[in-house]
């Protein structure tokens, strides 16, 4: 509460009763103070340890566009680090990448495909000039031009994050998809099912796809919403659909709670019986916030 005029503010000291009703005032403030205090404080805690958990391992993720797209990594991949400290908006570190990609320039214009990828579209345009004139390789090239059409397809984008297609995931997110997008039903022949989510399909092929849990990892850090549900009438989450693989997907499920993942969110129709079993999973009750952002 703010007191508009000094004189009646010591005329009220007077009395006890005036006393009182100013302490009141100044308790009642503080506490308004204190509570806007704390849902900041509580805000930037959670973007911190979401924006640290929201990360990929670098050597899952090189080791595995060594052989599917090595274009992508320009080298040895390891300048992918520096997008973590971009994606958690430090000063400088689009600096530190721009010196990178300023001495080659393939490396400059794959490192344009994922600043697009990952929802960076300003510094995608200054690294794709850095790329000037090079000779681009044919595979590089397509990933390159996709930036200039931006046309995305949601269809085939679904299609091949389905099919566990990491390289084609990029590729679509590159090109503007957007990583919240709706996509076809779970149960095909179900008319009224739940229809996916892109995190919640990564989710959910991570037991059988090896590379669903990599995917998992670039969408969080294309900043999907770890805990929005399928549109539907069931409300499932990525967290539920890891879940339901069991053992297989244990790394997705930890994954999933470090990003910030609601392990209180219940399915609509199985209720407390898809509670009961998410608690039995141990990973799920104890979050690590320490898992880094483009790990080394």
């Amino acid at each position: 509460m703010m007191i508009q005029n000094d004189s009646c503010f010591w005329d009220g000291l007077k009395s006890p009763k005036g006393y009182i009703e100013v302490l009141v005032s100044f308790f009642v403030g503080s506490v308004s103070w204190f509570g806007v205090f704390q849902s900041h404080f509580s805000s930037a805690l959670y973007i911190e340890t979401h924006l640290s958990a929201c990360s990929f391992a670098l050597k899952a993720l090189i080791q595995t566009l060594s052989t599917a797209c090595p274009d992508l990594l320009a080298g040895d991949g390891q300048w992918l680090h520096l997008f973590q400290p971009i994606c958690s908006g430090s000063p400088g570190a689009a600096d530190a990448l721009l010196l990178t990609a300023a001495r080659d320039g393939q490396l400059a214009a794959a490192a344009a495909v994922w600043a697009a990828a990952f929802q960076k579209p300003c510094l995608a345009r200054v690294l794709l000039r850095l790329s000037g004139e090079v000779r681009l390789s044919p595979s590089l090239r397509r990933f390159v031009r996709v930036l200039y059409e931006q046309s995305p397809n949601e269809d085939d984008f679904f299609e091949d994050l389905l099919d566990g297609r990491l390289p084609r995931v990029i590729f679509h997110l590159a090109q503007g998809v957007n990583v919240e997008a709706t996509g076809p039903a779970i149960h095909r022949n179900d008319v009224g099912c739940c229809k996916w989510t892109p995190l919640a399909a990564a989710a959910d092929i991570a037991a059988r796809r090896t590379q669903g849990l990599v995917i998992s990892n670039v969408l969080l850090a294309a900043r999907a919403d770890v805990n929005r549900p399928c549109p539907g009438p069931c409300g499932w989450t990525p967290l539920m659909r890891a879940a339901l693989s069991g053992a297989p997907a244990e790394s997705t499920l930890k994954l999933l709670v470090q990003a910030g993942a609601d392990v209180r969110m219940r399915h609509e129709k199985l209720d407390g019986a898809f509670a009961c079993f998410l608690s039995k999973v141990p990973i799920c009750s104890n979050p690590c916030p320490s898992f880094h952002f483009l790990s080394v």
